[in-house]
């Protein structure tokens, strides 16, 4: 289980902007890297309510 804290959703779309552009240069592709090892992943953004 990973869990992150971002400072707010600007820095959010900045990380997975970095990642996604990392994958691509690599040529890894997630759903196949996934499926190869029989994961499973589930994502959830949560916010504080108070």
């Amino acid at each position: 289980m990973t869990i992150a804290t971002w400072k707010d959703q600007t820095s959010l779309n900045n990380a997975k902007a970095l990642v996604f552009s990392e994958y691509q240069k690599q040529g890894f592709v997630m759903p196949d890297f996934l499926a190869l090892h029989s994961i499973q992943i589930e994502r959830a953004i949560y916010a504080r309510l108070l």
